[in-house]
């Protein structure tokens, strides 16, 4: 059998992984990100397959609800279900930041505050 690594298609995004998931979660408020609602705690997770948006590449970062459910899979454990909340699509380039409205499936353009975001977080990392 052949191995091969499949590059994955977000590696060539400027913002990516775990920064881009910061980036969401810190420079922006709940508010904004229309998750001021949402009762339940949730969590953010980055897609490892970008998205295609008006012939613009995407990472996808999403907010979840996780869920147990009540039935556990064959092996006995517990299965969770995840539930979006809030979509957010962070161009390859860095130019531009989108959330999904997930009623309509509207795009809406957000303010790039990313260079703010870094100034500030490195700004901290030095303070320490």
């Amino acid at each position: 059998s052949t191995s091969f690594t499949v590059q994955n298609p977000t590696d060539k995004a400027k913002i990516k992984d775990k920064d881009a998931i910061d980036f969401i979660k810190n420079a922006y408020t709940p508010e904004e990100l229309g998750l001021d609602k949402v009762k339940e705690k949730y969590s953010f997770m980055i897609s490892s397959s970008g998205e295609k948006i008006d012939k613009k590449e995407y990472v996808k970062v999403a907010a979840n609800v996780m869920k147990k459910n009540s039935e556990k899979n064959a092996d006995g454990k517990e299965t969770y279900s995840l539930t979006p909340v809030g979509e957010y699509y962070i161009s390859f380039d860095g130019q531009d930041v989108l959330m999904k409205d997930l009623k309509s499936g509207e795009y809406k353009k957000l303010e790039n505050r990313y260079k703010d975001y870094k100034s500030k977080s490195e700004t901290t990392t030095k303070a320490k």
